[in-house]
């Protein structure tokens, strides 16, 4: 307890005070700046912040449990790690009412949040301001994203610290998500759904029209209700109509792909150095495939006649290639136009040199949208917005390698990505009526398009360059083309790390001090060499009771003091059912404050022997079973404190009479629960002499 007495400068106050009054009054009683070091919900202690996160999470299942009946209000038919039960346990704590028209979180904060600690009673608070919130990213950094709040597009930026969205997120990424404020930042919580990109919409837009088809208002502040009411309904929505824009994509891009083998009556050799003479043919290896076919070798023909300037381009376009063997010679070629372009071309130089074979056409889109397509529930999607799936034009190019010769993969596309970034303002979209983006900046009705259109390419950019793991300026595209409200910085190339967990959790505990907690307790006594009485029981019990009134906070402040005791009999009755884990746990607090009531410091309980030691009886219960009835009952009684053991014996099994009602798992569940007990009265017994 030496922390509680030490000193440190507090800038709300402007002077000095202890340690203990820090952390019973900070971001409540003070407001403390972000610049702070003691303040654990400053961007600098985000770890602390992390710490303290988790040791909240188990004291609300636990009041939850003990209120509510379960700390899991699962739907029926739904299993724990969907999405329904998600937020459904959102709704159990911040959004049902009871018959008094609070809810769970009113009601705890109605006890000045009875059990938790200063720090995680402000945690709790944002908590309790919950909201669905759709997110669009503009600042990426190593632990910090900021960006509006589309429902709320008047409101300040959202600042949200997390590490995990900060190490995956891109620009202008839209995130149909929960938030929470906190003192210095906003949290994020729970799942989040991606906004699909629907040419010519915003997202707000896409969410509108989704809200809309599935008969909600769209209009604010009905529209964020009904989103928090029907997450799970829209989430699904959206993932049904990004598929849905997938696949209509694929089929309209009408890919294929051509072949036509030819038999030669002219001799290879001869056509070889036909073919080579030709300007529009360059060499290139054959594929392992070819060869296997007997071709030996190979060329790309280049599609001379392009509409677009070659400097425009990525690489060179072309028609198709050329693979020639002994006696047959192939054409192939993807995009019809294409590759009639090709066959024509080359019948024209070599028609009498050759005669058809054979020929074959793949239809690549449809292949695409037949193999392994995800069923998606149609009726979840908006028509007009499957109207909005993009549209490409499939072209191959031959792409120069860089100066250096490398055939890296990776490197030929960080290539074509500063092709891109250099050449794109002046090529013609036609996203934008066939104008250049320079030209779109410049006319006020085309201008708003050319912002969602470079928000799509900006996004796309940074999932490249990190997923190459290198930095390419498009920022300089964007001042270029006079867009300063989208120049925002790059994201990092690395999450940082998930480091120091442990230290922080054990930083941001050490301010805290119980209410019932004196800085200066001395070690428990002793206990008398005769076993407790019930009259000594009665006396222990009450001096509990007045330092710790309610349930959850004698169970939690058990589990501080044991450091672990209440986890592991968690963990023991996992699988009990939520009343009897719950009795429990209550049990266990009992027996550990009559043996180390509030006043005094306990020893340090070692949890591996108590593990150890009840598994030892629970072996031996089970060998019993199937003995005689006074054996088990030999074994539940002999213990070194009878009276105590009676007493929690008596609070776990009650006095219901229809025991036998219960049904056998839940008779063993609590057969087990007095062995638990039994063997955890000895243990404590040893550790209070």
């Amino acid at each position: 307890m030496g922390q509680g007495k030490k000193k440190r400068r507090c800038p709300a106050l402007g002077r000095e005070i202890a340690s203990a009054e820090c952390g019973a009054s900070r971001n409540t009683q003070l407001a403390c700046p972000a610049a702070c070091p003691h303040n654990p919900f400053s961007p600098d202690n985000y770890v602390q912040a992390l710490a303290i996160e988790d040791g909240l999470s188990p004291k609300v299942m636990r009041r939850m449990a003990a209120e509510l009946g379960t700390a899991y209000p699962v739907p029926s038919g739904r299993k724990a790690e969907e999405l329904d039960f998600f937020v459904r346990s959102v709704h159990a704590r911040f959004f049902d009412r009871d018959v008094t028209g609070q809810t769970f979180a009113e009601q705890w904060q109605a006890t000045g949040y009875a059990g938790l600690t200063n720090d995680e009673r402000v945690l709790f608070a944002g908590q309790a301001q919950l909201r669905v919130v759709l997110l669009e990213l503009h600042r990426v950094g190593a632990e910090q994203c900021e960006g509006p709040d589309l429902l709320d597009p008047a409101a300040a930026p959202l600042v949200v610290r997390d590490r995990s969205l900060a190490g995956l997120a891109m620009r202008f990424v839209a995130l149909l998500t929960w938030a929470y404020p906190q003192p210095q930042y906003v949290r994020l919580h729970g799942m989040a759904t991606v906004i699909p990109d629907c040419q010519g919409l915003v997202p707000e837009e896409v969410v509108r029209a989704v809200v809309r088809h599935l008969g909600g208002p769209v209009a604010m502040p009905a529209l964020r209700l009904w989103l928090q009411t029907n997450f799970a309904l829209m989430h699904r929505a959206l993932l049904a109509l990004e598929e849905g824009l997938r696949q209509r994509m694929f089929a309209q891009m009408a890919v294929s792909f051509h072949t036509a083998v030819y038999r030669l009556r002219t001799p290879a050799a001869e056509l070889a150095r036909r073919l080579a003479a030709l300007p529009a043919l360059v060499p290139e290896a054959v594929s392992p495939e070819e060869r296997k076919e007997g071709y030996i070798q190979g060329w790309v023909w280049l599609d001379e006649k392009t509409d677009t300037p070659a400097e425009l381009q990525p690489g060179t376009p072309t028609l198709g290639n050329v693979a020639l063997g002994p006696e047959h010679l192939c054409l192939k070629g993807g995009m019809g136009q294409r590759f009639a372009q090709l066959r024509a071309a080359f019948e024209r130089a070599f028609g009498s040199d050759v005669e058809l074979a054979g020929e074959r056409t793949d239809d690549v889109s449809r292949q695409l949208v037949q193999k392994q397509a995800p069923k998606f529930d149609a009726a979840l999607v908006p028509p007009e917005l499957l109207e909005c799936a993009p549209q490409y034009k499939m072209n191959v190019s031959l792409v120069k390698l860089p100066e250096q010769g490398s055939k890296d993969p990776r490197e030929l596309e960080l290539q074509m990505t500063r092709t891109m970034v250099s050449t794109y303002a002046d090529q013609a979209v036609p996203a934008l009526d066939g104008r250049t983006p320079r030209e779109a900046a410049l006319d006020p009705r085309l201008r708003p398009k050319l912002v969602a259109l470079m928000k799509r390419l900006v996004r796309h950019h940074d999932q490249t360059c990190r997923r190459l793991g290198v930095a390419v300026d498009i920022n300089g595209l964007l001042r270029d083309l006079g867009l300063t409200e989208l120049d925002f910085p790059p994201p990092p190339r690395a999450p940082a790390p998930d480091s120091g967990l442990d230290e922080a959790f054990e930083e941001a505990q050490e301010d805290f001090a119980p209410d019932w907690e004196d800085a200066v307790r001395s070690p428990a006594p002793p206990l008398p060499a005769a076993p407790l009485t019930d009259e000594d029981i009665n006396a222990r019990v009450e001096q509990a009771l007045d330092a710790l009134p309610d349930p959850i906070d004698m169970i939690d402040a058990c589990d501080a003091a044991s450091e672990g005791l209440i986890e592991y009999a968690e963990a023991f009755a996992e699988r009990w059912h939520e009343q009897e884990r719950q009795t429990l746990l209550m049990c266990i607090a009992t027996v550990w404050f009559l043996f180390f009531p509030p006043a005094y410091y306990p020893p340090p309980l070692e949890l591996d022997l108590l593990e150890e030691a009840v598994t030892k009886n629970l072996d031996r219960l089970h060998a019993l079973a199937d003995t005689t009835d006074s054996s088990v009952v030999t074994l539940l009684h002999c213990a070194t404190q009878p009276a105590v053991f009676a007493t929690v014996a008596g609070l776990l099994v009650g006095t219901d009479s229809n025991t036998k009602k219960l049904g056998l798992e839940r008779q063993w569940a609590r057969l087990e629960g007095l062995v638990f007990l039994r063997t955890l009265v000895d243990v404590l017994d040893s550790l209070a002499r």
